[in-house]
């Protein structure tokens, strides 16, 4: 059902449980609905009640509606994660299992499981290939925001950041696997890391960590960047 509504339904959300996308309603208003889920979880609907009509569909609101939704399902992650004392990505692991969740759409021939995070620049959200019999394994998929997918130095930064990253091979480096576009805006699939991310670390140690151990995590992070830093083009020049 429609479990978080803005604005009055003015119809009965039973009724609208299976709705998605841009319904007009009787009295003239339009309501945007979105459904919210992680991996095969099941959290309810998202829907937007708006007065009168839009040119185009209201695609703009529905973006908008969309994003809304996609923050809320990481802001839930977050939640369960800390209430069982996981990580969010062992939580999602636990949540992705099979039977596979509903598609939440494609990227290129990515499956979208659920949104990670959002930065400046773009979006990181959790996706999965699909090959023969279904095989496949989730990937970290990065995409420029909408809004600066048409800008010519964001674009460029990102195409530099995934011709070098699809160079780097160093078990300190996240893997690049692979960099397309799809629906005007660029995307680049990497490594989707598992294990214990260093705020939870810091806060399990209850105190500064032993310095040992600090100055071997400083040094594998420092291993990955000489090894970014020394790699060089065909022609024999650092890359940049």
């Amino acid at each position: 059902m429609l479990t978080r509504v803005l604005g009055e339904p003015g119809v009965d959300v039973l009724e609208a449980a299976h709705w998605q996308g841009v319904r007009k309603l009787d009295d003239g208003r339009t309501l945007f609905c979105t459904r919210l889920a992680l991996g095969s979880l099941e959290l309810g609907g998202l829907g937007l009640v708006v007065e009168g009509a839009f040119d185009g569909g209201g695609g703009l609101v529905m973006q908008l509606v969309e994003a809304i939704g996609e923050q809320l399902d990481s802001a839930v992650l977050g939640f369960l994660a800390l209430t069982d004392g996981k990580g969010a990505l062992e939580r999602l692991d636990a949540l992705s299992g099979e039977p596979p969740a509903a598609s939440r759409g494609h990227i290129g021939r990515y499956e979208v499981v659920t949104p990670l995070g959002t930065g400046g620049m773009a979006q990181v959200l959790v996706a999965r290939t699909r090959g023969p019999e279904g095989l496949g394994r989730l990937v970290a998929l990065k995409r420029i925001l909408p809004h600066l997918s048409s800008d010519p130095s964001i674009v460029q930064q990102f195409l530099d950041e995934a011709r070098i990253g699809l160079r780097l091979s160093h078990p300190n480096l996240v893997h690049f696997y692979d960099f397309g576009e799809a629906e005007g805006a660029s995307y680049i699939a990497m490594e989707l890391v598992r294990g214990v991310d260093l705020e939870r670390v810091l806060r399990a140690a209850k105190g500064p960590l032993e310095t040992a151990h600090a100055v071997a995590m400083v040094c594998q992070g420092l291993a990955g960047l000489h090894a970014a830093h020394v790699l060089q083009g065909e022609d024999g020049a650092p890359l940049e």
